[in-house]
């Protein structure tokens, strides 16, 4: 077929000129050209470039041109086996002002041009960069790419200005002015593969100006290999290999005149990209293949810059150090752990510091200098890790079964020592994720060098019921002598499919079986396989319920109209619920809106079931596996806003909480109802907030308080402020706040407090626990320090352990290379024990001040945005600045050696001024004293 290039000529030049390769992809072809016709920008081209196609490409491609003026087709003369050739030659062909590149699997995002070519006329630049978001194919789910580079806009004029944009290597999310290619004669390589990486590079080095922006403008197609293999999955084969390692070649010799931030960036890029893609490799790999990728990557390795070291981590460079030594078991052991996420060998303390080895044997990456030095690791902060913070692997390596059950064989990995120490306990929980069926075995152990060999047998699995179909998944907790604990999944090494026999009656009935449907390397999943006889059983009972099955069309509907919280349950189910008796033995907790199990709403529990233990304990929880891990086993647990949730709510004599029960809650007449709050304010709060006044908030807020039978009063300013804040009329139980009887008791149990979360012996604890933010409402939404823990390391030093607890509503995110010297201690439920194991606490406007100040340790008020803090809506009940325990702090620079003065010194009067002023009234006795008035209706003396 002749070329159609000068068919299809416009009579005005294009902006952009838009070049679609392809080779045999006449299938993907038409969408791709299609998703440049469909742009916002109408004044562009399409140049579609045919690498010498065997298939239908060439009637494809004559049909686009005749459907739309601004598609041109052009085909190679002959096959040239890569993507240089046919973007060189449209290239050539070219009319618009600028050119972008599209491979035919691929597309565009709608306004990709437009952005792009706006970008791109308001800044000058040769060259405009967006967002790709990879797509795939198989399952529709998708990521980013190098998506930190496209946060935000951006411009640079060369790349030494932006070293971090040598990482985005494609050349398909860009738009070029076509005047920088007949300016620098760039064009891509055509004797090579991994020629986009090579242009990549010389159109960095080259361009004068570049610009990014963070929209979306490709949506790059990521076929499974067996569909369509692009060549750099083809990595199995030598030549590859060398192919790409030239390609980087060319690439570090394009770079060596940059700055130094660029080579160093070029450097990780070799090495946590082009090196490690083969490396992974190696994981399933045979050993000829894996030690051929061992020698061909040496001398790249060998020429790495002590800059680039420094910046990746030490299970990096541990991997570069086996590489080099050909510790090919040693290069899998590593690999396996990075994909997994855990740590696998062991760190050793030997004569040149801390290294990492497979096992406690000589490690062999000694033998060679650079080595050596690589295996060396931050000793300091790797054995501070503490045991809850160790990402462990546990492997599962056998599966045998036996009569009525099945033994599981394995090994868990130990590179601190922690799981061989004595005292240890080693337990694995097979669970399903409702928790209704939780199965807990303890193993038999034995130490290997550098891991915990381990079995354990279950009982072959039973179904609850003919509905049940969640499937079961095993958990490894692994506790140590002091009480610290620590969670993770179960990986299996290989299941072979093997399957279960279902020893419930109903599974015996069905012939059904389970079986383990994890692939190799991941978390073991047991999930019910149904017989022949169970799927004709099943088959029969869905023909006789087809007529109920047909109300399924109007899913969604049914679903709000049945849900617990919907129409049926809150005006038909809850109120027949209220009309049933009262259950005189029945009392319902609730923490935190069900986000906890502890606070003061513990203390009066654990006090209850002590003075009643033949009444029935409810708990809420908001779906938290935590809650639920953090209560006896002998408790109840509903969901809030389920329908066990309305039973215990309308039938509990007893109720317990720290801030509401929900909207609709309608108390009855002989319900007791405790409510403890959740600490001493110096926000305003309740009436005397001025979003409050006169809305309908302020009305629910008084229907809310007149439910209260009996509050808990800590203390006479806490009377003074917030029961007039809450219209609260009713009964005072003062003084002393429930959650604050244990934290008398363990006030000197430090040493435990500390055991149990694996804290170094002779380290100063700090406890930083800042209040909740307004603007993080979501509680899956990072919140930032307010102080740069890199900073407080300098200025401190690591002889400090900083625990971090953020509120319950917000959450921190704290880097993986401060684990050690960092604790986030978020989800630990206790927080009196916390409070036990500090020598100082850092806060701002936390409610947590006035708790720990009982025990007349040193507290720290950091609050850099006092100002706007106070003076917002919200506002407060006094001046801390006035009115603190001895440090108020404003600015960072101040903080650290306020830090030193405050571990370095008793407390002062201004501490016990503020205890006067503010904090309870405490015997030890306020949870008995609820538990008396509650229950029995009268104070105890």
């Amino acid at each position: 077929m002749p070329s159609l290039v000068t068919d299809n000529l416009q009579s005005k030049l294009p902006d952009v000129t838009v070049v679609v390769i392809g080779y045999n992809d006449s299938e993907h072809l038409p969408v791709a050209v299609q998703s440049v016709l469909d742009q916002t920008m109408h004044n562009l081209e399409v140049i579609i470039s045919d690498d010498h196609s065997t298939d239908d490409t060439p009637v494809v491609a004559e049909e686009l041109c005749r459907s739309d003026s601004r598609v041109r087709y052009h085909r190679l003369a002959k096959n040239s086996g890569g993507c240089g050739a046919p973007r060189n030659q449209a290239m050539e062909l070219a009319r618009g002002k600028y050119v972008m590149f599209l491979d035919s699997d691929d597309t565009l995002e709608r306004h990709a041009v437009k952005n792009l070519l706006t970008a791109a006329e308001r800044t000058g630049s040769e060259i405009a960069s967006g967002k790709m978001i990879r797509v795939f194919v198989e399952d529709g789910k998708s990521e980013p790419w190098y998506p930190r580079l496209y946060l935000d806009g951006a411009y640079f004029e060369n790349i030494n200005e932006r070293p971090i944009q040598i990482h985005d290597t494609a050349v398909t999310n860009k738009l070029y002015l076509t005047n920088f290619f007949h300016r620098t004669g760039l064009r891509f390589p055509e004797d090579m593969h991994y020629e986009d990486l090579v242009f990549s590079a010389w159109s960095m080095v080259q361009a004068q100006g570049v610009v990014t922006i963070p929209e979306t403008v490709y949506w790059w197609h990521v076929y499974p290999d067996e569909v369509r293999k692009s060549i750099s999955n083809q990595r199995e084969t030598i030549k590859n290999l060398r192919d790409r390692l030239h390609a980087v070649s060319i690439i570090e010799e394009t770079y060596s005149g940059s700055s130094e931030e660029v080579r160093a960036q070029v450097e990780q890029k070799v090495l946590r990209h082009h090196l490690r893609l083969y490396l992974n490799d190696v994981l399933g790999s045979d050993d000829d293949w894996g030690y051929q990728v061992l020698t061909e990557i040496k001398s790249f390795i060998r020429r790495v810059s002590d800059v680039a070291w420094e910046s990746v981590t030490a299970e990096e460079r541990a991997l570069y150090a086996c590489a080099l030594a050909d510790d090919l078991e040693g290069v899998r052991t590593l690999i396996l752990g990075m994909k997994l996420r855990v740590a696998t060998g062991k760190y050793l303390q030997t004569d040149a510091g801390v290294v990492w080895s497979r096992d406690i044997i000589e490690n062999r990456a000694a033998t060679e200098p650079l080595a050596a030095r690589l295996s060396a690791v931050d000793g300091g902060r790797i054995h501070r890790l503490p045991h809850s913070q160790v990402p462990y692997l546990h492997y599962a390596e056998e599966i045998i079964v036996n009569g009525h059950d099945f033994t599981i064989k394995g090994h868990s990995s130990d590179p601190l020592g922690k799981l061989s120490s004595p005292g240890t306990l080693f337990s694995i929980h097979l669970q399903n994720h409702s928790r209704s069926s939780n199965v807990i075995k303890h193993a038999d152990l034995s130490v290997l060098p550098g891991a915990v060999a381990w079995k354990v047998t279950f009982p072959l699995p039973s179904r609850a019921s003919l509905r049940e179909t969640e499937g079961r998944f095993f958990t490894v907790q692994t506790t140590l002598q002091g009480g610290s604990t620590n969670q993770a999944p179960l990986v299996f090494a290989d299941p072979n499919d093997l399957k279960l026999r279902d020893t419930s009656r109903i599974g015996a009935f069905l012939g059904d079986h389970w079986a383990f449907t994890s692939e190799k390397d991941k978390p073991g999943v047991l999930e019910i396989l149904s017989s022949g006889r169970g799927t004709i059983f099943r088959s029969v009972l869905k023909t006789l319920l087809t007529p109920v099955r047909g109300l399924a069309k109007q899913k969604a509907k049914l679903k709000h109209l049945f849900r617990a919280t919907g129409p049926t349950g809150l005006k038909i189910i809850y109120p027949l619920l209220r009309k049933r008796p009262l259950d005189d033995k029945l009392a319902l907790f609730e923490s935190h809106l069900g986000l906890s199990a502890y606070d003061s709403p513990r203390a009066v529990f654990e006090s209850m079931k002590a003075q009643h233990p033949g009444f029935q304990y409810v708990w809420v929880s908001q779906g938290s596996h935590q809650v639920e891990n953090d209560l006896p086993n002998s408790v109840t647990v509903v969901r809030r806003g389920s329908y066990g949730y309305l039973r215990a709510l309308s039938r509990a004599k007893y109720l317990v909480d720290n801030q509401s029960f929900p909207f609709y809650f309608v108390k009855r007449e002989k319900q007791r109802y405790l409510q403890t709050w959740h600490g001493i304010p110096f926000k305003r709060m309740g009436h005397d907030e001025i979003r409050f006044g006169g809305s309908q908030a302020a009305e629910r807020l008084n229907q809310h308080t007149k439910k209260w039978d009996i509050l808990n009063v800590p203390s006479p300013y806490f009377e003074d402020v917030f029961v007039p804040a809450f219209n609260y009329e009713g009964e005072l139980l003062r003084y002393g706040s429930p959650r604050n009887d244990e934290l008398l008791s363990i006030a000197g149990a430090s040493k435990a407090s500390r055991r149990k979360l694996d804290i170094p012996e002779g380290t100063k604890v700090v406890l930083y626990a800042p209040t909740f933010r307004e603007n993080l409402r979501n509680r899956t939404q990072s919140a930032s320090l307010t102080f740069d823990i890199e900073k407080w390391l300098q200025e401190l030093g690591e002889d400090i352990v900083l625990l971090v607890r953020s509120h319950y509503l917000n959450r921190f995110r704290l880097e993986e290379r401060f684990k050690g010297f960092c604790i986030d201690v978020s989800d630990y439920g206790n927080i009196n024990e916390l409070y036990a194991a500090a020598d100082l606490l850092i806060t701002d406007y936390s409610s947590v001040m006035f708790d720990y100040a009982l025990l007349k340790k040193p507290i720290l008020i950091y609050a850099p945005d006092y100002d706007q803090y106070a003076g917002s809506s919200r506002g407060s009940y006094f001046d801390l600045r006035e009115e603190n325990p001895g440090y108020f702090i404003e600015e960072e620079e101040n903080l650290y050696p306020a830090v030193r003065s405050a571990l370095t010194n008793s407390v002062g009067t201004a501490h016990q001024r503020f205890i006067d002023r503010f904090c309870g009234v405490e015997d030890g006795q306020a949870a008995a004293r609820s538990v008396s008035r509650l229950v029995e209706g009268e104070s105890r003396a």
